[in-house]
């Protein structure tokens, strides 16, 4: 049987057996909005920013944050690790968005005068 045949087949089957349904790739739907995800991990990210709660809690101080990425980015402030670094001069930096933004502002722009 040809593939659309088999889904238009499956898929009439599962008509009113409510415990038989055509699987979704995003089964997680999020309370908020219409937001869906594939997993709960994600869905708990997203959930949060509705709900403004912040999970993850520095080592240093007092601050917390909704997301762990971004608790990453502010320990960074505290420990001074700067991972990302430009080729074309010393300058280093906490988040990958401002070696971007640097290569621009500083070798891109001079190099198109």
């Amino acid at each position: 049987m040809h593939f659309q045949q088999m889904r238009t087949h499956y898929d009439e089957a599962a008509r009113g057996t409510p415990w038989l349904s055509v699987p979704s790739d995003n089964p997680y739907q999020c309370l908020y909005c219409s937001y869906k995800c594939s997993t709960e991990s994600k869905l708990t990210r997203h959930m949060n920013k509705h709900t403004g709660e912040k999970l993850y809690g520095c080592p240093y101080c007092p601050y917390r944050a909704a997301q762990a990425k971004t608790l990453t980015f502010h320990v960074r402030g505290h420990t001074g690790e700067k991972p990302y670094s430009c080729d074309l001069c010393p300058y280093r930096a906490v988040r990958m968005d401002s070696l971007k933004l640097h290569i621009f502002n500083r070798h891109e722009k001079i190099q198109k005068l």
